[in-house]
């Protein structure tokens, strides 16, 4: 049951969240066990072969995450079985067959040159608020109404669940 284990927490300095939420996507399958031990696992054949990649900069990777169009080959070398992408506004829909769903939001009020950016996992809808109850490495619980986290204004802009 999803209220037993709880999300694997990024580090405060690391841009890591796309892995972070990749794991704790496989973890609500059951894809990987709830132990941190098999995440630790996991984590390091991601790293390793970011580092081995031709044109990987592990730098780049720690310090300015992981591009929309990777999360595939991510989650492929964290030993998914794919994923399929999913429509922002569907995501209701896809929890309905799926134990959860990746997402890529955007902070949309942000006067910052670059927008803030982070990957979660939604893992249930509270019917009674619209609210996504999220299982996240990074510590929020909730994306109210689907729109806001922790009172700012965010969009999802992409979203993936596992393939069959």
């Amino acid at each position: 049951m999803c209220s037993e284990i709880r999300p694997i927490e990024q580090g405060r300095l690391d841009s890591l969240c796309s892995i972070y939420a990749g794991i704790n996507l496989m973890r609500l399958a059951k894809d990987i066990p709830a132990d941190e031990f098999s995440a630790w696992e996991r984590f390091k054949d991601v790293i390793r072969a970011i580092s081995e990649e031709d044109d990987g900069d592990l730098v780049e990777v720690l310090t300015a995450g992981v591009d929309l169009a990777d999360i595939p080959w991510v989650m492929l070398k964290l030993g998914s079985r794919g994923v399929r992408e999913q429509r922002p506004f569907e995501i209701h829909r896809a929890l309905a067959s799926s134990s959860g769903v990746l997402i890529f939001i955007e902070k949309t009020d942000n006067d910052a040159e670059e927008p803030k950016t982070h990957y979660t996992v939604v893992r249930a809808v509270d019917e009674s608020t619209a609210d996504y109850i999220l299982f996240d490495s990074y510590g929020f619980d909730r994306l109210v109404g689907g729109e806001f986290l922790d009172g700012d204004a965010v969009q999802i802009t992409s979203a993936w669940v596992l393939a069959d």
